[in-house]
């Protein structure tokens, strides 16, 4: 708090549509007690060759082993602008249920509604084509890569510009 007082610099959060962009994961919305790291993306933290032994580190093993069922994918949602959503929406393929959206929100940078959706991995190849349930109406989907934005560089043109 000292070191950044004299740049009026405080913690903070991002926004929702930051969080979304930049593909930070939230407990309990992206992810729970349910859910392993390999599913979500983070397996490269995970170091099951090392010698020290840690909670959890077979059950991983036996995981990265069988492969995963699931996995965290962007989607680009094809539909009006969209406000925060908070209810899980289902998704779609061929009629058949295959996952939900975790997140969602719409990008005023990328113009266009965004998501995270926890999918089978059958059907989370970049470029899939998925439709979401929205409960009032459907829209389609296509799986893109994420981050959506990297907001990095978006903090670092701003700092420059600032100069």
């Amino acid at each position: 708090m000292e070191a950044g007082r004299p740049y009026d610099i405080k913690p903070a959060t991002p926004s929702w549509i930051e969080r979304i962009e930049s593909g930070l994961l939230n407990y309990w919305e992206d992810m729970d007690d349910n859910t392993n790291p390999f599913e979500v993306g983070l397996d490269k933290f995970v170091d099951l060759d090392q010698e020290v032994d840690f909670i959890g580190k077979e059950a991983l093993k036996k995981i990265k082993a069988a492969g995963i069922k699931r996995k965290l994918v962007g989607l680009e949602i094809h539909s009006e602008p969209m406000s925060q959503q908070a209810q899980p929406w289902t998704v779609e393929s061929d009629g058949q249920l295959v996952g939900a959206i975790t997140s969602a929100v719409y990008s005023p940078d990328l113009e266009k509604n965004i998501a995270l959706a926890m999918v089978g991995v059958e059907c989370a190849d970049m470029g899939m084509k998925l439709t979401v349930d929205m409960g009032q109406n459907k829209a389609g989907a296509t799986i893109i890569p994420l981050p959506f934005i990297d907001n990095r560089a978006k903090v670092l043109r701003g700092l420059i510009d600032d100069e």
